[in-house]
């Protein structure tokens, strides 16, 4: 954290400023662009219409400041606490807010399209300011800021970067927010409605009660989320994808997600999205799910995303898995006798000792899966799928991918594997 900045030195300039705001003599516009003021203390403050194009305010204090139609052009407020401000009508473009803090903030109208800084030429002063706004331009970094209950209505958010942030119960009616990346985000009870959300990345996010009611959603992108409830009335979700998405009590178009059936045991339906939560935050929030030795004979899962999930001595006989993500997953022991997995990816998966009798099996991959040796990438370590001891008689393996799959003492009598690619498997 920076060292608390001294703003007595602030004080004649905001005394003026207040007099410029209220229309009174001697008062004179505020200007602080390009100031480094890191960790300045200034809640209340009265900054409306002042100029901060380039400022550096983070980690400063401006809660419940007054900041409407201020030039924030390309300013620093990484972990700034904006709580209650008002910052309707600010210029945020190429703003820095990752971190920051703006429960309750109202943003109506506020601009957080790309923008930033250029260096002054010639005889240009050292607090004015150059303004790039061309394709090159900084996106708006709000990745990981606190939203919740914030009013941004009606604001420029085109291209920012919003990545984990939280918009519990947020105002965004009639927003801009094309091609806006809200991955990971935390959108529960929030109000996207009339929002224009073309091509947005919304993979992975939390949509619980989310409105989007007459919203413009082509092109977006939901891979991955969870999704209760909610309005979709009246969106245009054109070429939406909706991949492995998490889907309850709400009706998405296509067939790619998994929509969670009304007959799941509500402790199941539990433990299926705390594990999206878990995949989607690497497991920083919910839990991986561990439905080992678990009876789930028969039951509805198709589409659903298990990758990794703990699966020990399921019984899963006869149950719909189609399209599945099972990789990586621990199936060790399970009863997948006569189910269906046409087309899920079990890359890398554990099915040692597993009985697949009768299962459908067809277009599925079971070759190896990467997985990465360090957090920074680079270098990864293959890992086969584990098919050994398994029980296969009578399945359908056509057009599986079993690529270095082991297959030591599996049983494969009566197997139909018409067009399965078996290069490198190991068997004893």
């Amino acid at each position: 954290m920076p060292k608390p900045f001294d703003i007595g030195s602030l004080a004649p300039a905001l005394k003026r400023h207040s007099a410029f705001v209220k229309g009174l003599p001697g008062g004179a516009r505020a200007n602080f662009a390009r100031r480094k003021m890191a960790g300045a203390v200034l809640p209340r403050a009265n900054l409306e219409s002042a100029l901060l194009s380039g400022c550096d305010l983070s980690e400063g204090v401006l809660h419940h400041a007054n900041l409407k139609r201020a030039d924030l052009f390309a300013a620093r407020l990484a972990g700034a606490d904006l709580s209650i401000a008002d910052l309707s009508g600010a210029d945020l473009r190429g703003a820095r807010l990752r971190g920051a803090k703006l429960i309750g903030a109202i943003l109506k109208g506020a601009d957080f399209r790309a923008g930033s800084l250029l260096e002054p030429e010639g005889a240009i002063g050292p607090t004015q300011t150059v303004k790039d706004t061309t394709e090159r331009a900084r996106r708006a970094d709000l990745s990981g800021a606190m939203l919740n209950d914030a009013d941004l209505s009606r604001s420029q958010m085109s291209e920012a970067r919003m990545i984990g942030v939280s918009l519990q119960g947020a105002k965004l009616k009639n927003a801009e927010l094309i091609k806006t990346d809200l991955s990971k985000a935390d959108l529960t009870n929030a109000d996207f409605s009339a929002a224009k959300m073309n091509d947005a990345d919304l993979s992975g996010a939390s949509l619980a009660n989310t409105n989007f009611a007459g919203a413009a959603l082509p092109g977006a992108n939901f891979t991955g989320a969870v999704i209760e409830g909610g309005n979709f009335d009246d969106c245009d979700l054109t070429g939406s994808r909706f991949d492995n998405a998490f889907v309850f009590d709400i009706e998405v178009p296509g067939d790619s997600a998994f929509l969670v059936s009304n007959e799941l045991p509500t402790h199941i339906k539990s433990a299926l999205r705390q594990h999206y939560l878990w995949l989607n935050s690497d497991g920083a929030k919910g839990q991986r799910a561990n439905l080992s030795e678990r009876d789930l004979t028969g039951f509805k899962l198709n589409g659903a995303n298990l990758a990794g999930a703990l699966l020990r001595r399921v019984v899963l006989a006869q149950a719909d898995m189609r399209g599945c993500m099972l990789r990586l997953a621990d199936l060790r022991g399970a009863n997948l006798d006569a189910a269906r997995l046409d087309e899920s990816d079990m890359g890398g998966c554990n099915l040692t000792g597993a009985t697949l009798r009768s299962a459908n099996l067809s277009g599925v991959d079971l070759g190896p899966a990467e997985i990465p040796i360090s957090a920074t990438g680079g270098d990864v370590r293959i890992w086969p799928a584990n098919l050994s001891d398994a029980d296969l008689r009578e399945a359908k393996l056509v057009n599986a991918n079993l690529t270095g799959a082991r297959m030591d003492r599996a049983q494969l009598d009566g197997a139909d594997l018409s067009g399965a690619i078996t290069r490198d498997t190991m068997s004893a």
